[in-house]
């Protein structure tokens, strides 16, 4: 007979977002290497919200939290990530890192995509990228294809690389750069 492939199933959204908390950990490495602290820099912050979505303080996320911490600190950097979500659902990540070698959003992104197939088991869709400029601020957005389709866009803010990663996006890049630009006016 004619094989059937076997279906696909969807993960929950939190089952989701922690593939993607373990993800980060891993393919931020390849980013993480390249960084150096600077010195005497404004400390980064991420919002208390993006949008209509919460900071989630759960046992998992401050796991993923404190071990991205462990990953950044052992690699001399300076980094944070949070989830954000509604009630207790988680919905988005955001990140940032210090990265001193990097002078623009679009070679972050690049530096930032070769660790990412290493670590998620994903890719992010190079080809796809679209760069837009919005208040002033170059995101650079590509959609993430793999186990999750999602989208992610990077961004700068003074001398800090701001990642957003949407694992339930479906790979819309409008969306999650309408996402990416509300966490850029939350962090002001």
């Amino acid at each position: 007979g004619i094989p059937v492939p076997p279906p696909q199933s969807r993960r929950s959204p939190a089952v989701r977002i922690v593939a993607v908390l373990v993800a980060i950990l891993v393919l931020s490495a390849g980013i993480l290497a390249a960084v150096t602290v600077l010195s005497g820099s404004k400390t980064a912050m991420l919002p208390d919200a993006v949008g209509s979505f919460q900071k989630i303080d759960s046992p998992n996320v401050r796991q993923a939290t404190d071990a991205f911490h462990a990953q950044a600190k052992q690699n001399g950097l300076e980094a944070d990530l949070t989830v954000y979500g509604t009630a207790a659902t988680p919905r988005i990540l955001l990140a940032w890192i210090r990265d001193a070698t990097v002078t623009d959003p679009d070679t972050a992104l690049t530096a930032f995509a070769s660790g990412f197939a290493q670590g998620f088991g994903g890719t992010i869709a190079m080809d796809q990228k679209q760069t837009q400029t919005v208040e002033g601020v170059v995101f650079v957005c590509a959609p993430v294809t793999g186990n999750t389709q999602a989208a992610l866009c990077l961004w700068q803010q003074r001398d800090v690389f701001y990642i957003l990663f949407d694992p339930q996006s479906d790979g819309n890049i409008n969306a999650t750069l309408g996402l990416s630009v509300t966490a850029h006016r939350a962090i002001g």
